[in-house]
């Protein structure tokens, strides 16, 4: 669904389905607001849900695929851009998957950039030729629009067997993307998101209300 029909649907609850006691008008800033919220809370809850019953696949519905092009290759190590910044999840959760785009059984193996000295030193590449990835803060470019992160490969095939792009399954935020791009929402959940947004809008907008709400304290003549 693109995030700019979230947005419309949101505007249209408020414009024709509400009572008039809940009518309310938000600008499209604070509808996208309220959606980064219920879409952050909903994938962090899903997040929880799977790691109490060890299956973070749950979180595989809410991905999308991205063919990303490798960079630079030499010996067995090379490195690509993410196209956005990892989704903050713990156990870098955000990220479900990266695998060879023209061998998709080819699943690379997620490691911790302080890690690598040690299976270096360990050998562990002469025994398990899998490859391997991790993620870095890229400080070759700044600016908006600009990758901010590296996907670090290790262990890649030489010998004319390099691989030339791998895919990426991994959540994006709706804050990451334009408004004619798609939001990756699981099949049949789209009104629920929506009626979700609504509901935040509207107690944030009583809650606000309420606060700023003074009682005044006139003496009596």
């Amino acid at each position: 669904m693109k995030k700019i029909s979230i947005i419309e649907a949101v505007s249209s609850f408020f414009a024709n389905d509400v009572t008039s006691d809940e009518k309310h008008k938000f600008h499209p800033e604070d509808i996208k607001v309220a959606l980064n919220f219920i879409f952050n809370q909903i994938i962090y809850n899903t997040y929880l849900n799977g790691k109490k019953f060890s299956d973070l696949s749950q979180l595989d519905a809410w991905s999308r695929l991205y063919e990303v092009d490798i960079e630079s290759q030499i010996g067995t190590e090379a490195y690509a851009f993410l196209p956005f910044p990892p989704y903050q999840l713990p156990d870098n959760a955000g990220i479900r998957e990266i695998r060879d785009h023209d061998e998709p059984s080819n699943v690379f193996v997620p490691t911790e950039a302080t890690s690598n000295p040690v299976f270096d030193e360990l050998e562990v590449s002469t025994m398990d030729t899998t490859p391997s990835y991790h993620i870095e803060q890229s400080n070759v470019f700044v600016g908006a629009g600009e990758p901010t992160h590296i996907l670090r490969m290790r262990q890649m095939p030489t010998g004319g067997d390099e691989i030339e792009s791998v895919d990426i399954l991994m959540i994006v935020g709706p804050e990451q993307i334009d408004d004619f791009d798609e939001i990756i929402i699981p099949a049949n959940q789209e009104d629920t998101l929506v009626r979700q947004i609504c509901d935040f809008l509207i107690k944030k907008s009583v809650d606000d209300t309420a606060n700023d709400m003074v009682t005044e304290n006139t003496p009596t003549q």
